[in-house]
């Protein structure tokens, strides 16, 4: 009898700030995952990253904060915090949002944005 083999998935999504049609800054949420016969069986790993940041004064980092999965869908999710001001530890201005990935069985990003 032949048994059907987990299959390793990976995604990934990137979510941005523009000004004036510019990209100012970038992350990235990856997530790799395993799927038999159609149904989610195993995070194995995910993480984040700021992939741009063209602004002077502004401190962009990021965290991982959670995954989890069902059956039919992988939820990645990494905090991203924007502190603005003129020198690190002065800042005028803070700003945190939630990047969310999630996909489902077959491989395929089914949302990706801010959560």
């Amino acid at each position: 009898m032949k048994t059907a083999a987990a299959v390793g998935r990976s995604v990934w999504g990137t979510q941005w700030f523009k000004f004036a049609g510019i990209k100012l800054t970038e992350t990235k949420v990856w997530g790799k995952y395993s799927s038999n016969k159609g149904k989610i069986t195993k995070i194995t790993d995910y993480g984040c990253q700021v992939v741009k940041n063209l602004v002077l004064g502004k401190n962009v980092t990021v965290s991982k904060q959670s995954k989890a999965f069902t059956s039919s869908t992988a939820t990645f999710k990494c905090k991203v915090r924007i502190e603005r001001g003129a020198i690190k530890g002065m800042n005028w201005s803070t700003r945190e949002g939630y990047h969310t990935l999630k996909a489902n069985a077959g491989g395929k990003v089914t949302f990706n944005g801010w959560t």
